[in-house]
């Protein structure tokens, strides 16, 4: 059998070189477009990638801070934080001394602390304040990712957290239109139903009976001016505890506390009211009325006969440290001290004693 010759001529290997030749321009402009194309899936990949990387990082972040208050970036220092939450610390730390050594560590000023170091209070707040700010910018970065359904689901329940029960749902409505097959939606949907039909549920599941001291001093109708040889500080009642009230009012207007000494002074609190001056004596015994409070810095506690809960005396303490050893106590408020009068407070002595206290009307 004969085979074919499929040896190119001379020709038409020109024929080919010259129609390369001829249409070399849209070659190099289709190998352009092909290699962009190629470059531009490439980059998008990648940065679809970090973005998802980051914000995963932060679903986790928010997270932990929601469920525990723990900080899983161990590196974030109050500087770091958004300018509301760093804010919120100076308010409520004043200044590092403030702080226990144990917690301070290398740390130079409030700003080099460690935000881990927080007390727990404290660290939630300001963890939701900061977390609230990263979701937002996150959100507007990381749409197309796959974080991007618990974003808007976390975002919700920071909202749900501090009550504001109408932006919650904004953002769990966001998870249910976008996401419907996504497991989230059904949990945003139970969600934004619970803030829809009674917005004291949050209170009722995570805050039940806690009291908010950033606003009952502005409430209260009875203050105490106490006259030391310091130098004089205002007690703001706490009008609530009605028996409690009545009963140290009754021993203020009898004088009891004129000439008593201070003791158990320490870093964190310092104590008064007892005519033993040890912290023993059971004068003005009274049946307490309690409350869940989170024990801070210019707090006002009565003192509970020996080991007897549920009934306090004359022996009041003034919280002087954010007291980073103690979480939620149950306790009996009497009031609160103002910063401004703290540093009289700061400044007692185990010689120094009480002068005198005088009842006044506030004029709200």
């Amino acid at each position: 059998m004969a085979t074919k010759d499929v040896t190119e001529t001379p020709e038409k290997t020109q024929s080919w070189a010259e129609k390369i030749n001829e249409n070399r321009s849209t070659y190099m402009v289709l190998g352009g477009v092909i290699l962009a194309v190629v470059l531009i899936s490439f980059w998008y990949t990648n940065n679809l990638k970090r973005k998802s990387q980051r914000a995963w990082a932060l679903v986790g972040a928010v997270s932990s801070a929601m469920s525990n208050a723990q900080v899983s970036d161990t590196s974030l220092k109050v500087e770091d934080l958004n300018i509301d939450a760093h804010k919120l610390v100076q308010q409520k730390l004043g200044s590092l001394e403030s702080i226990p050594q144990f917690f301070r560590n290398e740390a130079t000023s409030i700003d080099d602390l460690h935000v881990r170091k927080l007390p727990e209070d404290l660290r939630r707040t300001v963890l939701l304040k900061h977390y609230k700010v990263a979701l937002q910018d996150e959100i507007k970065k990381s749409k197309n990712t796959s974080a991007a359904p618990f974003l808007y689901y976390w975002l919700g329940n920071i909202y749900f957290q501090e009550r504001n029960v109408a932006e919650a749902a904004k953002w769990y409505e966001k998870v249910i239109n976008r996401y419907p097959n996504h497991f989230l939606s059904a949990e945003a949907e139970k969600d934004m139903l619970a803030a829809n039909k009674d917005q004291t549920w949050l209170d009722k599941q995570t805050y039940d009976n806690i009291e908010n001291l950033d606003d009952f001093e502005a409430n209260s109708k009875t203050s105490v001016q106490v006259t030391t040889s310091k130098g004089k500080f205002t007690i703001q009642l706490f009008d609530k505890n009605s028996k409690a009230i009545e009963n140290f009012m009754s021993l203020v207007n009898s004088g009891y506390y004129n000439g008593l000494s201070f003791y158990g002074i320490s870093p964190e609190k310092i104590s008064g009211g007892c005519s033993l001056g040890n912290g023993r004596s059971e004068i003005g015994k009274v049946q307490a009325e309690f409350q869940d409070v989170y024990v801070q810095r210019g707090l006002v506690i009565l003192e509970q006969v020996g080991n007897k809960f549920g009934e306090v005396c004359s022996r009041i303490s003034i919280t002087k440290k954010y007291p980073y050893f103690r979480g939620l106590q149950r306790c009996t408020i009497l009031g609160v001290i103002s910063e401004e009068d703290m540093a009289i407070v700061d400044s007692l002595t185990g010689v120094d004693v009480i002068l005198g206290v005088s009842a006044k009307e506030v004029s709200n």
